[in-house]
């Protein structure tokens, strides 16, 4: 507090956003492929498991909130961020009226307004990845509400296998995992998942 003002103080990342990589990947029609995918599973489920294992959820995982920070060598470091709407298992809305989560990025257990846990955002986290290895949205709409109902009813879609990678087939798979409908089909945890992966 800064007398008597709540602030909150973040690290600064000084790299790019995956929104940014994304677009650049949409510019040049090449999807950004199940290396990338897995180095960005790996670093959001990271984060993830953490969040979890003290009872929150993120409730906004979508490609404007991951980040990639230079580590001072050639590699970059995978940082989630977007923290701003977390709250503990259990909760639906952040406030009256006000929706959780993208709608292209949101689960179909939140789009009902059931209560949440993070089995939410590893449903997100898929809906991302299914992005990097396809270049497009699993679901796709000009209207918010019909993306929405989608991610309830429509059936879960094939994410493409990267067939220049070894990790293509399993990546696919594993991002398919985290799409199921139901939230008891997906990983029980965010370590769990990191654990598959």
């Amino acid at each position: 507090t800064d007398e008597g003002a709540p602030y909150m103080a973040l690290e600064l990342v000084r790299g790019l956003s995956l929104d940014h990589l994304l677009a650049q990947a949409q510019e040049a029609g090449k999807p950004l492929g199940a290396e990338v995918a897995a180095e960005i599973a790996a670093g959001v489920l990271r984060a993830l498991g953490d969040a979890h294992i003290a009872g929150l959820v993120h409730r906004n995982i979508k490609p404007a909130h991951i980040f990639f920070d230079h580590t001072g060598q050639d590699e970059l470091d995978v940082k989630l961020g977007g923290f701003g709407a977390v709250r503990p298992d259990g909760s639906t809305m952040t406030r009256t009226g006000q929706m959780l989560s993208s709608p292209a990025y949101m689960s179909p257990e939140a789009v009902m307004a059931k209560p949440l846990d993070g089995r939410m955002d590893l449903y997100a986290l898929g809906a991302v990845l299914f992005r990097v290895l396809a270049n497009r949205l699993p679901y796709a709409a000009p209207n918010r509400m019909v993306i929405m109902a989608m991610h309830v009813n429509e059936p879960v879609p094939e994410p493409p296998v990267d067939g220049g990678s070894p990790i293509g087939a399993p990546m696919a798979a594993f991002v398919k995992r985290l799409l199921q409908k139901s939230c008891d089909d997906r990983f029980v945890d965010a370590m769990e998942a990191l654990n598959a992966l």
